[in-house]
Formats: structure tokens, C-alpha cells, sequence
């Protein structure tokens, strides 16, 4: 089916204008934190009994994905496959204390990885649609005015913001996924495009997952606004890669849907912090990646399946399974970001 251009149009503009909504209400964000918070209290909440197995059943606040695993368990050189290149090393889960300034220096970190791979996509050349193009740059400045936003609500609760990308997440998630795609020749465009709705429906988990965590009312709802956003840029994308795939709005009559289809939607549970990596084979990146517009403000908070990159000497292409971070991806208040 052939893109509705004039469908895209409308719902990019309608996406602008909500998040230029968003942003008017992010420019109160700092005043009401100060009414919020004591100000000798500002910095101090801290998730109760939020250790390391605790934190697990909070659910959607885990690893950023089955690579990020591996960089943070103890080696054991008799088991591990081997390497190729200098070993990085690996560092056990930070037990250090989790509050509402680490998890808005890991979400402002989040968006300026995202910031960063779209910047390396334009400037890889992997794309040449000119729409896409525009979009991409589009929702960087959306991601930057998210970053603006996480770091002022950070100042405001006395502590330092966070100016750059996450290195744990860019260097074992985005790097290698980049990597793949660069190889996968005639496949580019289309991987390009799975990566950017898996990055955004990533920043959306992200925000989600941390509502219910977050301490007070002014920083839940910020996490609520830009969530949506990100929702909304998934959706744009995934209406892109597949036209077809538009899911109906609730709101609508059941005869606006069209055709009657029976569906049956599993509840996969919210993510851990164990995620497996699979194999599939070889189809365009469209097909082997399970994208759907939804227009609504959140989805699941399970893990995002990614396949993209050449096929092996066995004719599959590698799935990585993307997840919210967690404890060892987390921008601690000592960690320079």
C-alpha cells in the first residue's frame, strides 16, 4: 500500500504542535518542582527499599539490551566466546541509591543517545528520502527540547544536569546496532527506519516506566507529556514503514475500523532485566520487525524486538531485544555526563 502523504503530513503537524504544547508547560516545570519540594529537601527522595532486588519488581526500568548485559557481568575467561578486538573489560550492577535526579539525568542521557545516532544516520547517508530526512531532524530538536527539560527539572532539585549522551547505552547498544546496519547494504533505509521506531518507542517505555517511581506530582507529569511525544513520534514512523498497519482509535465507531478482524492481545509482562537475544531469518526489515502505528499516548512496556543488519553464513539476521535502562545504565549524581 502507497503512503498517504497527506495522512503523514497531518499527523507530523499535529505532533509539532503538541509538543510546542509540551514545551509551554515544561517552562512552569522548574516553579512547580520548587513548590513541590521543600527546598532543604530537594535531592534527598529516594525510592523506598529500592535495592537491587527490589528495584526488579518495579518493572519497566530495565537494561537497555542484551548486549548492555554482558558489559556488566564479572568476566569468566573459561566460558567466554571469543573476542575480537580489545576486551572492554566488565563491571558488576551499581548498588549506589536511586532518586528522582538519577532518574532525570539517565532519561535527559537517553535522549541525547537518540540525539546522536540520528545525527550519525543523516550524516551516514543511509537514507535519502527527503521526508524522512525532515522528520528525523524534527524530532532531534523535539529530543533536544526533552533534554532541556529533564536537565532544568535536575538544577531544580539541586542537582547537576546532564549535557551529554548515555555511554553505556551508545556504546552497547546504539554502536553495534549502527554497525549492522552500515552492512546491511540494499536493507539500509529500511533498518534505518526500524532503529528510529525502536529508539523512540524506547524513550516512550522510558518515561512510562518511571511514573509510578517518580516522587512528586510537577516531575510525574512532565514524564506523562514527553512520553507522549515519543509515543507519537513511534507512531508517525511506524505509519511510514507500514501504511497498512494503522491500528483505529478507540474512540472511533467499530465501523470506522474497517473490515472485522479477530485479534488477541497478550500481556507479556513487564520488562526484566535478563532480555534474550534471538535469530530470525531473512526478510526485509518491514517484515521482520513487528511495527504498527498506534495512535495513543503509551504501549507496551515490554522488550522491543529489533532485527536489523546483514544476514549471517546461515541466512539469519541478528534480533536485539531493547530495553528501558536500569541500574547499570543509570547517570548516577558522581558519574560526569
Amino acid at each position: 500500500m502507497e503512503l498517504n502523504r497527506d495522512e503523514l503530513r497531518r499527523q507530523v503537524r499535529d505532533l509539532d504542535a503538541a509538543q510546542r504544547e509540551t514545551e509551554a508547560d515544561q517552562r512552569l516545570l522548574t516553579t512547580a518542582i520548587v513548590e513541590d519540594v521543600p527546598e532543604g529537601q530537594r535531592g534527598l527522595f529516594f525510592m523506598p527499599n529500592l535495592d537491587r532486588r527490589n528495584f526488579l519488581k518495579v518493572g519497566g526500568i530495565s537494561v537497555a539490551a542484551a548486549t548492555l548485559l554482558a558489559a556488566c557481568r564479572e568476566a569468566k575467561p573459561k566460558s567466554q566466546l571469543p573476542v575480537s578486538g580489545e576486551n572492554p573489560g566488565y563491571s558488576a550492577i551499581s548498588n549506589k541509591p536511586v532518586n528522582d535526579i538519577v532518574l532525570l539525568r539517565t532519561a535527559a542521557s537517553f535522549e541525547y543517545s537518540v540525539i546522536d545516532a540520528y545525527r550519525r544516520v543523516l550524516e551516514s547517508n543511509f537514507i535519502a528520502d527527503p521526508v524522512l530526512l525532515d522528520l528525523f531532524k524534527l524530532f532531534s530538536d523535539h529530543h533536544a527540547a526533552h533534554a532541556a527539560a529533564m536537565g532544568d527539572a535536575t538544577k531544580a532539585l539541586g542537582g547537576t544536569a546532564c549535557t551529554g549522551l548515555n555511554p553505556k547505552i551508545t556504546s552497547y547498544v546504539i554502536d553495534p546496532l549502527l554497525e549492522r546496519i552500515a552492512a546491511s547494504g540494499p536493507d539500509q533505509a529500511e533498518d534505518v527506519k526500524a532503529l528510529a521506531f525502536s529508539l523512540e518507542s524506547l524513550a516512550a517505555a522510558t518515561y512510562q516506566g518511571v511514573i509510578p517511581v517518580l516522587t512528586t506530582p510537577a516531575l510525574r507529569a512532565a514524564a506523562i507529556s514527553v512520553g507522549s511525544i515519543e509515543a507519537r513520534h513511534a507512531a508517525v514512523l511506524g505509519f511510514i514503514i507500514n501504511p497498512t498497519s494503522l491500528v483505529p482509535s478507540a474512540a472511533k465507531p467499530a465501523a470506522a475500523a474497517g473490515p472485522t478482524e479477530t485479534t488477541t492481545t497478550v500481556d507479556a509482562g513487564l520488562p526484566t532485566t535478563v532480555p534474550i537475544a534471538t535469530t530470525t531469518t531473512v526478510m526485509a526489515a518491514s517484515v521482520a520487525n513487528s511495527i504498527y502505528a498506534v495512535p495513543s499516548t503509551f504501549g507496551s512496556l515490554a522488550p522491543i524486538p529489533l532485527t536489523v543488519g546483514p544476514a549471517n553464513e546461515n541466512g539469519v539476521r541478528i534480533t536485539t531485544n531493547l530495553e528501558t535502562p536500569s541500574l547499570n545504565s543509570f547517570l548516577y549524581e558522581d558519574e560526569a555526563c
